[in-house]
């Protein structure tokens, strides 16, 4: 799945959009992951005209031993720090079932380099329309139920 819509889906499922600086941290941590490798990536091709995937770059952001090790520091030292970095871990699960051939997801690294093999390709343009679609319903029935909260709670005005 593409940086952005890991982003919206994170904003989607959480229970503290109303909360900004909360939703403001769980959306960086979904699109952490990608953060990490792909600026190394756009170098390498804008540097060199060839695209050279950032594989050592990929296998640490999207492994759930470096995801455990990070939550615990972190949460070691800013106590309930965990719960802004949740969204990282959803983004490692959403990408081990759909990345195939050579990007899978290491989800074990640096103790294994054991991959799952994915189920489809995030990036045949099928499943991006299906994402994006699924994604605009969403965020149109969040806005919908916004609406008529807000509504609700307005007064009626008396003439």
């Amino acid at each position: 799945m593409d940086t952005l819509a890991h982003g919206l889906w994170t904003y989607i499922v959480s229970p503290s959009r109303s909360r900004r600086p909360v939703i403001v941290w769980q959306t960086f941590f979904a699109m952490f992951p990608d953060l990490v490798w792909t600026p190394a990536t756009a170098y390498w091709l804008i540097t060199t005209s060839h695209l050279r995937f950032s594989t050592p770059l990929y296998d640490v952001s999207h492994s759930l031993v470096v995801f455990v090790v990070m939550v615990g520091a972190v949460t070691f030292f800013y106590h309930r720090a965990y719960l802004l970095m949740w969204p990282w871990a959803l983004h490692i699960f959403v990408d081990v079932p759909g990345h195939l051939g050579d990007i899978r997801t290491p989800i074990l690294w640096p103790l294994s380099r054991f991959t799952f093999p994915g189920w489809w390709n995030w990036e045949t343009m099928t499943w991006v329309i299906i994402n994006y679609c699924l994604l605009v319903v969403a965020l149109i029935v969040i806005w919908w139920r916004k609406r008529s909260v807000t509504m609700r709670a307005t007064p009626a005005k008396n003439p």
